[in-house]
């Protein structure tokens, strides 16, 4: 990639199954906030530090050597929707070791 481009597109109908869910991929990044994150979401400021995802899936892409952006919407649910949260991101990564 010597250019911009979309690699995917995810959408999450139900944040809040993922956010409450203990036990799911999700949970320690979401655990990683302060203040804690449960839903509902309460209006404030959100710090995720030293968060943690599970990238297991990505063994098999290139990720090293490239810079990902990353944009994340939140809407809510009544009508008109109105965009609750706008987040922009860019990470890059390294292997430390594979398993």
């Amino acid at each position: 990639m010597k250019t911009c481009e979309q690699f995917n597109k995810v959408t999450l109908s139900d944040i809040c199954r993922h956010i409450n869910n203990e036990k799911g991929r999700w949970a320690p990044f979401f655990k990683s906030t302060d203040p804690d994150l449960s839903c509902p979401i309460k209006p404030g400021v959100y710090r995720f530090e030293h968060s943690i995802l599970d990238l297991t899936f990505f063994t098999n892409f290139p990720m090293e050597g490239y810079r990902w952006l990353t944009y994340l919407k939140l809407y809510s649910k009544s009508k008109p929707k109105r965009e609750l949260l706008c987040l922009t991101s860019q990470s890059s990564m390294r292997w430390v070791r594979k398993i």
